[in-house]
C-alpha cells in the first residue's frame, strides 16, 4: 500500500520541488494580486555585502586581503553589491600586523566615517586608538567570516564563467541551488529515519515553509550549512560515523558554532 501511495504522489511532489528550484534559481517571485514577476536579485544588508566582497577578492585578486576592496567600494565600485557602491561600509575583518591582531570594529568607530581622499587603507573611520594597531601602515585585513562559504560561491561562479557584472545575481542563485539540494537531502534523511510517505511529505512541506526559503533569495551561509548538516545527519542514521563526521567538519568550516552538534553525537562513544 505504501508503495502504491508513493507511485501515486511522488511525481507531483517531485514536480513541485523541481518547479520551486527553477523559480528560485531564475529569480522569479510570486506576489499575491500581481502574479509571477521577474526581479533582479541584489544583496540587501547584514553580512551579504561582505560575503560578496570576499567572492570578488578571490576571483579578481586571488587573495583574502580586503582593505583595498573596501576602499574601492567606498570609491564607487560595486564589489559589495550595486546598492553599496560608494558606501562607507564597516569592515567585517580581522586587522593584523606582525603578532598584533584585532577585529576592525574594535579599532574603528564605524559610526564616524571620515574622508581620506584616494587613500587606500582602513583609516576612513575614526580610530579608537590612533597610535596603536590602526596606525600601522603595513597592516593587513583578512575576513572575520570563515571564508569557506564565499570560496564555494567563487568556485561555482568560476566554473560557470559568470561575468563580473552578473556575479551579484549569480552568487545569490547559488543560494537557491543549495536550498534545492537541501530539499533533496531532507528526503534522504526522512528515508534514513524510517519515515513513510507521509513523513517524507511532511518534511518537504516543513522545509518549503522554513526560513530556508527566504534564505534562497539572499547571500548567507545558512543554506550551505543546512545542506551539510542534513547530509551529516543522514550519514549518521545510516551508520556511517566517519562520513557524518566529515560533513560536520565541513559545516564547522562554514560556521564554527556548529561544532556544538558534535557534543551529543559523541555521547554514545563516551558512555
Amino acid at each position: 500500500m505504501n508503495h502504491d501511495r508513493w507511485r501515486r504522489f511522488a511525481p507531483p511532489l517531485a514536480a513541485i520541488a523541481v518547479l520551486w528550484g527553477l523559480l528560485a534559481a531564475s529569480h522569479t517571485v510570486w506576489i499575491p494580486g500581481r502574479g509571477l514577476l521577474d526581479y533582479r536579485p541584489d544583496v540587501i544588508s547584514g553580512d551579504e555585502p561582505h560575503y560578496l566582497l570576499i567572492v570578488h577578492s578571490l576571483l579578481e585578486d586571488g587573495d583574502l586581503a580586503l582593505a583595498d576592496d573596501y576602499a574601492a567600494v567606498a570609491a564607487g565600485q560595486a564589489y559589495a553589491g550595486r546598492a553599496f557602491a560608494g558606501v562607507e561600509l564597516d569592515h567585517h575583518t580581522i586587522v593584523r600586523h606582525g603578532e598584533q591582531r584585532a577585529l576592525w570594529s574594535d579599532l574603528y568607530d564605524w559610526r564616524r566615517p571620515r574622508t581620506c581622499g584616494d587613500a587606500v587603507d582602513c583609516s576612513r573611520f575614526v580610530a579608537y586608538d590612533a597610535a596603536g594597531l590602526a596606525a600601522q601602515p603595513a597592516k593587513v585585513e583578512r575576513p572575520a567570516h570563515p571564508p569557506a562559504y564565499p570560496a564555494l560561491v567563487a568556485a561555482m561562479l568560476a566554473v560557470f564563467d559568470v561575468p563580473a557584472e552578473a556575479r551579484e545575481s549569480g552568487a545569490i542563485a547559488t543560494s537557491a541551488l543549495l536550498v534545492w539540494a537541501t530539499l533533496l537531502a531532507a528526503w534522504a534523511l526522512a528515508s534514513a529515519a524510517g519515515l513513510g510517505f507521509g513523513g517524507r511529505a511532511a518534511v518537504t512541506i516543513l522545509l518549503l515553509c522554513s526560513p530556508l526559503t527566504p534564505y534562497a533569495r539572499g547571500l548567507f551561509s545558512e543554506p550551505l550549512a543546512a545542506l551539510l548538516l542534513t547530509l551529516g545527519a543522514t550519514a549518521w542514521l545510516r551508520g556511517h560515523g566517519a562520513r557524518a563526521g566529515l560533513w560536520l567538519v565541513l559545516a564547522v568550516w562554514v560556521k564554527p558554532p556548529w561544532l556544538l552538534i558534535a557534543a551529543p553525537l559523541a555521547v554514545p562513544f563516551v558512555l
